[in-house]
């Protein structure tokens, strides 16, 4: 250590102590060190390892702004341990370029990533998979039933979406056994990232992800990639690819991380905002009376009423459903953004400074600044920022949180590494929840207000938290509106 570092917090058990304790707590052992040493800035000593902790969003910012801090060297490395693929596989995404400026391969797949998640392409993605949604809502014609909210959105949602990125060749559609395997993947992931027998130690995620490796395989091997009703993303992604060299069955492993990106956040992201909304017979008769301005109802030209929903409306339209969604990635977005620090970095927030030294990792834990309140100015001093804040609220209109994204809000990074898929999960979030909201009355299955259960940190390799215990088990019954029984929804542009 150099004087000028971030102090350092030594582990109660030498060498070892902080591993073990993240091993047992997961991503809330920050939380915990920093309730009891609450600083800017600390280091920790991990094994071999320097790990820096930065909670300060001012310290944040400037981390955001340097050049001399990656991402890059996490994305192969974590790329390889999710996906389980060979080294031989992953040699290709490592090879140096005959230019010295040209690209690196992981450079290039973000701009993929950006040209097809941006303007129409975008646009395209989301009106896909929010009226294939549509068009499973469209066939209730009364009052139904299900016994975890979280777990039937979640089902839903993967199938539109994998429609969506796969086209009508879609091995989730013909294989419905792997929407529940892809899940089994996801939901414990941690042993798979630690790479340490996870055949054994991770029987079920391992088998998920072995299962739908071979569906995507013989998906590209198949050439189905190629169909036109296939999502850019997925035919650009796939011709990158092939340009360095893949193989078709390299590329049905490698591109369990496009459905992997894909799936992982929308779906709780969806719940949360959903049941915060509905938990609020205020803020809900709010938010369905903001979204009567983004409907379009053409004559009928049947017994049933087309109304359309403009998703390009959202932003400018419906800012309360916009604030709720924001407070709602405050909330459950708790994921620790991480640099690999490339050459000696010096950072301030203007008070004081720290050296960051070449080799070390920098860790960035969003939900100590998110539930900070002192991230929120003097607004914090009249609300609890550890609790969903309604935007139609005195607090909620006055706290900055609904009105611009602070440099405390980083629920998708920041700077040059700002996640290219922030985008994916919004549209189809808001989309789903607008006509939820106009076409449904839902309540607990006991014809009660729906109640927000407990959010917890999440654990290794996610992002958002994902109900567990009591709130899997929270079901809801959906009751079709008085003057909307009839409506079939649509979804444009």
């Amino acid at each position: 250590m150099e004087p000028s570092e971030p102090p350092l917090l030594q582990p109660t058990i030498p060498y070892v102590g902080h591993a073990i304790r993240f091993l047992r707590h997961q991503t809330k052992y920050l939380a915990v060190l920093n309730k009891r040493n609450p600083k800017p800035a600390y280091t920790l000593p991990i094994l071999d390892k320097k790990i820096y902790v930065i909670t300060s969003p001012s310290l944040l910012q400037t981390i955001f702004r340097s050049k001399d801090l990656s991402f890059e060297p996490f994305m192969l490395e974590f790329s390889q341990r999710l996906l389980g693929v060979s080294d031989k596989v992953m040699e290709r995404t490592r090879r140096q370029q005959q230019h010295p400026k040209a690209p690196s391969f992981v450079q290039q797949v973000i701009k993929e990533i950006y040209i097809s998640l941006s303007g129409q392409a975008l646009v395209d993605m989301n009106l896909c998979t929010l009226n294939g949604f549509a068009s499973m809502l469209n066939g209730i014609n009364d009052t139904f039933s299900v016994e975890g909210l979280y777990t039937w959105l979640r089902s839903t949602l993967t199938l539109a979406t994998t429609n969506t990125l796969f086209g009508s060749h879609n091995p989730m559609r013909s294989q419905p056994e792997l929407s529940s395997l892809y899940w089994d993947f996801e939901n414990n992931l941690t042993p798979l990232l630690l790479n340490f027998a996870p055949s054994l130690l991770a029987l079920k995620a391992h088998r998920g992800r072995e299962e739908i490796k071979s569906a995507l395989i013989k998906y590209y091997s198949a050439q189905h990639d190629s169909e036109p009703d296939v999502a850019q993303i997925t035919k650009n992604r796939a011709a990158l690819l092939r340009k360095h060299g893949m193989s078709d069955h390299d590329i049905g492993e490698f591109e369990l991380g496009l459905l992997h990106g894909a799936l992982a956040n929308t779906p709780p992201i969806l719940f949360w905002l959903l049941i915060h909304i509905l938990a609020s017979v205020s803020l809900t008769n709010a938010i369905r009376h903001e979204l009567l301005g983004i409907l379009t109802s053409p004559p009928a030209e049947s017994e049933k009423r087309e109304v359309s929903i403009d998703i390009t409306k959202f932003e400018s339209h419906c800012p309360l459903l916009v604030s709720a969604y924001r407070e709602t990635l405050r909330l459950t977005n708790s994921h620790i953004g991480v640099r690999r620090v490339m050459a000696d970095t010096w950072i301030s927030d203007g008070d004081s400074t720290y050296l960051l030294k070449a080799g070390a990792d920098v860790q960035m834990p969003a939900e100590i600044t998110h539930l900070a309140p002192n991230t929120w100015g003097p607004t914090a001093k009249i609300f609890d920022a550890g609790r969903f804040l309604k935007p139609e609220s005195k607090c909620g209109k006055e706290n900055q949180v609904f009105k611009d994204q602070k440099k405390g809000f980083h629920p998708f990074g920041g700077g040059k590494h700002l996640c290219p898929g922030r985008n994916i999960a919004f549209a189809p979030s808001v989309g789903i929840v607008t006509v939820l909201l106009l076409a449904f009355d839902v309540r607990s299955t006991s014809n009660e207000l729906l109640k927000v259960p407990e959010i917890r940190s999440v654990k290794f390799g996610e992002a958002v938290a994902k109900p567990f215990g009591d709130g899997l088990k929270i079901g809801a019954v959906l009751s079709r509106r008085d003057a909307w029984e009839d409506v079939v929804w649509k979804f444009v542009s």
